[in-house]
């Protein structure tokens, strides 16, 4: 009987699966709530504005994207906000607005501006009166729909099938970093005078109001110094990130600050305090030298060449590895840190100890290791050279004659390049060889820091300390 019952199943099983098969699909349509409606437009490029940046980014809307949108209520006028449909370089926007809400402004004038923000302000499209709001953060991570190649402001005049051709309002500097160590970061830019963000009053030829591409914004100074700031967040790809910087039309920055910020640890894996002048122009790229976060000797050194003290103890992790050469004028020392292991209380500050194999010189220092207290000497001015001050990593003698410094971040490991003249101590003056190591210790810092003392505890000793295994560097 169960022979009988089988195929009869298959057979009923088979029909559904042929009728459900042949149901067609419908679209899931969008519930629209009582006393609301959709507003559609389409956005395009305008056709005498380049698409290329600088020939290595072609613009496309991108999933995520949002514009803003002039309306009226029938009594003022508003910027509604519309979101992508499709991603291409001529793509759908909607917004679900209230029923009294229409395309246009009062006067009848559409214009649209993108990125999109509340702070938009339009007062009338015969005098020019309509004014671009760039805010003091913006996000470019994926996860909140943005592309940093998008990053240039534009501005569109809509026509009657309401189609906004959309030309840039200004031009960009692009800043790309390569080797950056984590998957999301902040660029932080700051330049004295220059506003980067904040109201810019949009300027037009009143002749030729329809064409989109001479209209541009209006460059000023910062009256504050919170519009002389612009944070950037983004996504880093293989180790590789770039935001686009955009200001007004032939605008000049100089003695600008540059830092990129780890999102997750806030560790800042890049500081320059001196970018130089660029020069940006409307529709064009400033496509400025990548910033390689990976070290680089500031003294021409091929450092992977160098023979290498490294910790082979668990004792003293915070230094992780030494190497050193000469030259007839200066002794370079190379030095790696991890700084989860070194004291970065801000009641501290961290000193590097150069010491010597015969414990000779003016300045005597003591330190506690696990063969009991050992005598130590001290190259003269050491206490010039910081590893990290009030928590923050630090090399106040940079530039200087006797000692400078090359600093590089990462959020596991500070690196330390630093050059001294061979004329700082007697023992290096001469040709021949001389035993050293790195120690690495925190100071105490009271009050206004006039009295400063020496705990005695280090937390960084490389090499181990002792004649067989000093670091032996030899002098021309």
């Amino acid at each position: 009987m169960k022979r009988l019952y089988i195929p009869a199943i298959l057979a009923i099983l088979a029909s559904c699966a042929q009728i459900e098969k042949d149901v067609p699909v419908l679209p899931e349509e969008e519930i629209i709530p009582a006393g609301y409606k959709v507003l559609t437009i389409t956005a395009q490029k305008a056709d005498d504005t380049k698409t290329s940046y600088a020939g290595d980014v072609t613009f496309s809307w991108s999933a995520g994207d949002k514009v803003s949108v002039l309306c009226n209520d029938g009594t003022q006028n508003l910027w509604e906000t519309f979101n992508i449909e499709e991603a291409a370089a001529s793509s759908k926007f909607k917004a679900t607005v209230a029923e009294n809400i229409n395309l246009g402004a009062m006067d009848g004038s559409k214009v649209a501006l993108y990125p999109a923000n509340n702070n938009h302000v339009f007062t009338s499209a015969t005098s020019g009166e309509i004014s671009f709001h760039i805010p003091a953060e913006r996000d470019f991570c994926v996860s909140d729909g943005g592309h940093q190649e998008s990053a240039i402001p534009m501005f569109a005049w809509g026509t009657d099938d309401d189609t906004y051709a959309f030309s840039n309002l200004t031009g960009a500097a692009k800043f790309t970093f390569t080797n950056v160590p984590c998957s999301q970061v902040k660029m932080v830019y700051t330049v004295p005078g220059v506003k980067l963000n904040g109201t810019y009053g949009l300027l037009f030829d009143s002749i030729d109001k329809a064409n989109a591409s001479n209209v541009h914004w209006n460059p000023a100074d910062a009256a504050n110094d919170a519009e002389k700031t612009v944070t950037y967040y983004g996504d880093v790809k293989s180790g590789k990130v770039s935001f686009y910087l955009p200001y007004a039309e032939g605008s000049i920055w100089g003695y600008s600050t540059l830092q990129l910020i780890d999102v997750v640890t806030d560790m800042v894996l890049y500081n320059n305090t001196h970018v130089g002048n660029i020069s940006v122009h409307k529709n064009q790229i400033a496509v400025l030298p990548e910033l390689s976060l990976a070290f680089h000797s500031a003294y021409s050194i091929d450092w992977s060449k160098v023979p290498q003290a490294g910790n082979s103890g668990d004792a003293y992790l915070a230094l992780r590895r030494l190497k050193a050469t000469a030259d007839d004028t200066y002794i370079y020392l190379y030095i790696e840190t991890s700084p989860i292991y070194m004291c970065l209380d801000h009641d501290y500050d961290s000193y590097f100890h150069f010491y010597k194999e015969d414990a000779s010189g003016d300045s005597e220092y003591w330190y506690d290791y696990d063969e009991g207290w050992i005598k130590s000497s001290e190259i003269d001015a050491a206490h010039a050279k910081w590893a990290s001050k009030d928590g923050m990593i630090d090399f106040i003698t940079y530039g200087t004659d006797a000692y400078s410094s090359n600093l590089l971040m990462h959020p596991s490991e500070w690196y330390y390049e630093i050059r001294m003249k061979r004329s700082v101590d007697p023992a290096f003056a001469s040709a021949g060889s001389v035993k050293i190591g790195v120690v690495l210790d925190d100071t105490y810092k009271q009050g206004d820091e006039s009295g400063q003392y020496n705990f005695g505890d280090p937390y960084g000793v490389i090499p181990t300390y002792g004649e067989d295994n000093m670091y032996e560097l030899t002098l021309p």
